[in-house]
């Protein structure tokens, strides 16, 4: 009986979370637009960044990549 392979075993356990809104960063220039198109855009005075909330699954629709990359 030394033979050990397939004795031993583990299970992994994932917990399914809701996805919170994502915080998008909106160009001063584009703000008036966003109004315009019914988006509520804020403002950090902390930060001095103008920003929108959008839902976790909404948040790539409309959006282009970054410059940088």
């Amino acid at each position: 009986m030394g033979d050990s392979y397939g004795t031993s075993g583990y299970m992994l356990f994932y917990e399914r979370r809701k996805k919170k809104p994502l915080k998008i960063l909106v160009e001063e220039d584009n703000v008036e637009e966003e109004q315009k198109n019914g988006i509520e855009v804020k403002f950090d005075e902390e930060k001095k960044e103008h920003y929108k909330m959008v839902n976790y699954r909404e948040a790539a629709v409309g959006e282009k990549a970054n410059p940088i990359y």
